[in-house]
Order: C-alpha cells, then sequence, then structure tokens
C-alpha cells in the first residue's frame, strides 16, 4: 500500500466520523444546533481536520528513493476532485432549491444560523468524503 493509499483511507474514515457525527448532531440530536456544547463540538472537527492534514503532510513526505505520485496516482487524485467538485456543486445546488422552495420557507425561521453553519461543513464534509472514497476505491481496485 502506497503512501497516497494510506491517505486516501484515512481520509475516508476521518471524514466518514465527521459527517457521520455532524449529521447526528443536525437532524437527530435532541439539543438544538446552537445549544451548549457546540462550541466542543467545532473544536473537536477542527482538531480532527488538523490531524489529517498533519498525517497527508508526513505520509506525502518526499522520502529516498520513494516515488511521490506515480502518473495512475495523479489520474486517480484528478478524478476524485473531480467527483467530489461535482457532488458539492449538486449538494449546494439541492440545498439552494429546497430552501427558495415556498412549501419549506419555514424552514429558514425554524433553524438558527449556527444550524446553517454546521449544516455546510457538513456538506464540505460529504464532499471531502466523496473524493476520499473515490481515490480509496481506485487504489484499492489498482493494487490488488
Amino acid at each position: 500500500m502506497n503512501n497516497q493509499e494510506k491517505f486516501a483511507w484515512i481520509r475516508f474514515g476521518g471524514t466518514g466520523l465527521v459527517l457521520a457525527f455532524l449529521c447526528w448532531k443536525l437532524f437527530l440530536a435532541e439539543a438544538p444546533v446552537g445549544a451548549d456544547g457546540w462550541e466542543e463540538i467545532t473544536e473537536s472537527v477542527s482538531n480532527l481536520l488538523y490531524v489529517l492534514i498533519i498525517a497527508g503532510a508526513v505520509l506525502n513526505w518526499p522520502r529516498k528513493k520513494d516515488v511521490v505520485a506515480d502518473e495512475r496516482d495523479r489520474a486517480i487524485s484528478a478524478s476524485a476532485a473531480k467527483t467530489a467538485l461535482v457532488a458539492l456543486t449538486l449538494i449546494v445546488a439541492v440545498s439552494g432549491m429546497i430552501v427558495g422552495m415556498d412549501q419549506y420557507a419555514d424552514l429558514l425561521t425554524m433553524h438558527s444560523a449556527a444550524w446553517f453553519e454546521h449544516y455546510l461543513i457538513a456538506c464540505l464534509a460529504l464532499a471531502w468524503w466523496v473524493e476520499s472514497s473515490v481515490c480509496a476505491f481506485h487504489h484499492w481496485r489498482d493494487r490488488r
């Protein structure tokens, strides 16, 4: 397993956990977003993202006699980035259409600004999870 594949699996697991936790807190938790405890959640998510960034830097650090990335790794990365951009575009477009519909007008007044902030963070986490899952899948398929 090369470094790009290791980092893809780390991102897949980390962003999956962040996404699952944010979705649970946004849609299923009893306490509303913005209530006590959300500062700790934001801090925990930020710390996890810092850990993922540092892990990526360490795993992708060039070493002697190591190939940092070959053509296939770059193609996988480009494909995953394109897929993540399409996913993020769809997420934002669907969210914008739902908010703009008359029957969902109460959605704006029902949720706080903190809820929408965390919803947008969850949307970004979903796009990054899509990117890392495409990378992990292609690396897994190619290396086996």
